[in-house]
């Protein structure tokens, strides 16, 4: 069994909806930082992968893209294990099609299941339809903790691959961790 946990925090006063899947649409961006002490002059150049652009365009209505480090103001992404990073997860799963079997969601706060997490299939050769799980559904079957939830994707697993599209709501000053256990995908 493959797992990949990761970490999300929202340090802010505002909900985000996240897109922690954001299949083979372009989220490559730059953020060009300006020299302190000269006009018009960059001092850096940075290539990041969490511009919500084409999502939004593709009708996937997100505030932030899952990417290593701040993707949007005052929200932090991060992997469980600092030695594998989540561009690394992400750029994997492209040329290795995986499928969940199970996911496992602890949360700071019980509210953070009030909302649901959506799937779709990203392929410009159809218009396939999003799918979504209500957290709270989960809560309270199979463990008596509030904080935690598993879903069980046994009978039905879904596919993390290049054409994937996953989306959530994190609401304000909440955090939350995400555990993918998966398994290749075979034809």
């Amino acid at each position: 069994m493959n797992r990949f946990k990761f970490k999300l925090t929202n340090g802010t006063d505002a909900d985000y909806n996240i897109a922690i899947l954001h299949g083979n649409v372009d989220v490559t961006g730059t953020t060009i930082t300006q020299a302190a002490e000269t006009p018009f002059a960059v001092s850096a150049v940075t290539v990041h992968r969490h511009n919500k652009t084409h999502l939004n365009t593709y009708g996937v209505a997100v505030d932030a893209v899952l990417d290593d480090g701040t993707i949007a103001t005052g929200l932090e992404a991060s992997p469980a294990n600092s030695q594998y990073t989540i561009r690394h997860f992400l750029d994997h799963i492209k040329v290795n099609p995986q499928v969940c079997t199970r996911m496992i969601i602890e949360a700071s706060n019980a509210d953070v299941f009030q909302g649901d997490i959506f799937f779709k299939q990203g392929t410009p050769l159809d218009g396939s339809p999003v799918k979504s799980i209500a957290m709270s559904d989960y809560l309270g079957t199979d463990q008596n903790i509030d904080t935690k939830i598993i879903i069980p994707f046994y009978n039905n697993p879904f596919p993390v691959t290049d054409e994937t599209i996953a989306w959530l709501k994190l609401a304000k000053s909440r955090i939350v961790s995400i555990t993918m256990e998966l398994a290749p995908l075979t034809a």
